[in-house]
């Protein structure tokens, strides 16, 4: 089974399901490792976003990413082609707080129109959900997760490719512990 483990930083946390797209986040940078049955990485994938809204200062805060990196970056839309066909014929995804991050592609998609034009793998994977179980049913911090399995600061640093190597090796665990 392919799998995609990905995670998206973006312009701020999910609004109320009743408040307009408009109003809801932007992706900012998308990162994905696609990995075999193993779990061991075929490919991967990472772009910055420009999210054509004002970036927050307490998202420089927590990403480091500034309004002058995404100045000349592409909009979502442009790595639509590039993100299906990472995407296609992928059997499941994983990501940490799952909702969250296919809630933030989503939108991203409905933006440009595109919502039912992509291949999303029909099993869905939330290592913070799955790993409760081991975390006295518990939701539990990917960097508290890591350091559980690792004994050691994943150094974690908030950036979508970085939280994807984290996460794969968090996914690592779970699976060697039978609950992904």
């Amino acid at each position: 089974m392919i799998t995609i483990i990905f995670d998206t930083e973006t312009t701020g946390l999910i609004k109320n399901a009743a408040k307009p797209l408009s109003m809801q986040p932007s992706i900012i940078e998308f990162g994905g490792i696609k990995v075999d049955e193993e779990l061991n990485e075929i490919d991967r994938i990472n772009f910055m976003v420009n999210p054509r809204v004002p970036l927050p200062p307490i998202i420089t805060k927590i990403t480091g990413i500034t309004k002058d990196d995404l100045r000349d970056a592409k909009p979502f839309s442009h790595h639509f082609d590039a993100l299906v066909g990472f995407f296609k014929g992928c059997e499941r995804m994983i990501a940490h707080n799952l909702p969250f991050d296919r809630n933030m592609m989503l939108f991203e998609l409905k933006r440009m129109g595109a919502e039912y034009r992509f291949p999303w793998p029909s099993i869905h994977t939330c290592t913070a959900e799955n790993g409760k179980s081991l975390f006295n049913g518990k939701y539990t911090k990917l960097e508290k997760m890591y350091e559980h399995f690792y004994n050691k600061d994943p150094k974690q640093t908030h950036r979508a490719v970085g939280d994807c190597e984290i996460l794969l090796d968090v996914a690592r665990a779970l699976n060697k512990e039978g609950v992904l």
